[in-house]
């Protein structure tokens, strides 16, 4: 083992530096003050200009509530497809959107955003029992473990 005095240590800042922090306070907090209002016009700006966007804030589902399911099928499987389904069975406003596996193995995923959970789905839940499982129909390929209202 090296001596104390041979030892080499990665200094960031090195010692006997001076930084001048409180002489610029002026310039950090301009920096600060800027950045605030730019962060406040953008909040209108994602609402009503950024249309990808639609909301003040882009809550994740864990603010907004609901569910997200990533579904894989044996087949190629239309978006517009699954979300007319998904429709029928009653999430209207369901998300699809293509999911690409990291693995790379499957080719036919897709992540799914559902809303708040339905009363029809809580009751089935509800009862103490795990939720039935119901194949989504009309989708080629789909699998018999997506949970839908019954």
């Amino acid at each position: 083992m090296a001596a104390p005095s041979q030892q080499k240590f990665l200094e960031i800042i090195k010692p006997h530096s001076n930084y001048e922090f409180i002489g610029n306070q002026k310039y950090w907090i301009g920096t600060s003050v800027f950045l605030v209002l730019i962060t406040l016009i953008m909040l209108p700006l994602n609402a009503f200009v950024i249309k990808s966007r639609g909301h003040f804030l882009n809550w994740g589902v864990d603010f907004r509530g609901g569910t997200e399911l990533v579904i894989q099928f044996s087949r190629p499987v239309d978006a517009g497809e699954l979300r007319k389904t998904l429709a029928e069975i009653g999430h209207e406003n369901a998300d699809v959107v293509r999911y690409e596996d990291p693995s790379g193995k499957s080719k036919n995923d897709y992540m799914v955003r559902l809303g708040a959970v339905s009363g029809q789905l809580g009751e089935v839940a509800g009862d103490g029992r795990r939720p039935r499982r119901q194949p989504i129909g009309g989708v080629p390929g789909a699998p018999g473990g997506v949970l839908a209202p019954v």
